[in-house]
């Protein structure tokens, strides 16, 4: 779960569960089993009323949900009267695999396109992803009384984003056209690609029996699950990171960061969005020597 998200929802106190995760993203059966289970799951917890998900790329793993897990998905939150927060901030860039193919359909979209009761999915995306990191402009979709709601509490709030951040993305979107943006997205996924490729070869070479991690076809990290002991158990990469891979000139963020639950874990997301093919070899490289000095080797 996205970091950022965890320390707003900390903030007011709301109890989190996590839903288990694999390579294709949420797992509908983990979800139902602890909906249909919840009082003897959670005794004495209030029944949950929101659902947050990022289905593209999520962060920290990079898995991505296929239109199946989603309908399912979909149709848990209906019968189980849950609002589903689809947080996509890397739908648009999406490359896929070996070349660039027809993006996912949202949650937002395919409730539409199968007749669902409208309203359940409250969509977000971000236009810093696309235009400019510091851009920080996102947008919301959803049924009309929920954003009349949520209009008010921001303006009591935030006031409003940025003015001239507003100005800006106004001006140079309605140059583009939707046509423009679209292909403008293009060419920031295959940049992202680029990147991820170089970066994921470097892992190859350097990290081979140190880590594992899912190959992304989104985003801009590598998910990666360090193999920091020598007898097969998780380790902490958080300890890791904190002394002895900022000694070595590495920053990475630790796995405990993205759990609602503060778990210890062994899995690290680096990114790759600004680094050259020459800093990801070094960086990859310092990594290895880091795990090999976490696992006592060197």
């Amino acid at each position: 779960m996205f970091a950022g998200t965890l320390g707003f929802l900390f903030g007011q106190e709301a109890t989190l569960v996590d839903v288990h995760t694999d390579t294709q993203g949420l797992r509908p059966d983990d979800l139902e089993d602890t909906l249909a289970n919840w009082d003897t799951k959670h005794p004495g917890k209030r029944f949950p009323k929101l659902l947050y998900t990022i289905p593209t790329g999520s962060n920290p793993s990079g898995a991505s949900s296929p239109e199946s897990r989603k309908l399912e998905v979909l149709a848990l939150a209906h019968k189980y009267n849950l609002l589903v927060l689809e947080d996509d901030a890397y739908h648009y860039l999406f490359y896929g695999t070996d070349k660039i193919t027809k993006r996912p359909a949202s949650y937002f979209e395919l409730e539409a396109r199968n007749g669902a009761e409208a309203g359940r999915v409250v969509r977000f995306d971000t236009m810093s992803k696309v235009l400019s990191a510091g851009m920080r402009i996102g947008l919301l979709t959803a049924a009309p009384a929920l954003i009349s709601q949520i209009t008010l509490i921001t303006a009591c709030t935030s006031v409003q984003p940025n003015s001239l951040a507003q100005a800006v993305a106004l001006k140079y979107l309605t140059r583009l056209g939707h046509q423009g943006f679209y292909e403008h997205t293009l060419r920031v996924a295959q940049l992202y690609k680029k990147r991820r490729d170089f970066f994921e070869a470097a892992a190859r070479k350097h990290l081979d029996g140190l880590a594992t991690w899912v190959q992304p076809d989104t985003g801009m990290f590598l998910y990666l699950r360090l193999n920091l002991t020598k007898d097969g158990t998780d380790g902490d990469s958080a300890q890791l990171i904190r002394e002895t891979a900022v000694r070595r000139g590495v920053l990475a963020v630790p796995g405990v960061g993205f759990s609602p639950t503060k778990t210890k874990s062994c899995f690290v997301r680096c990114s790759f969005s600004l680094v050259t093919e020459a800093e990801a070899d070094e960086a990859i490289r310092r990594l290895a020597d880091t795990i090999r000095e976490g696992r006592g080797e060197i």
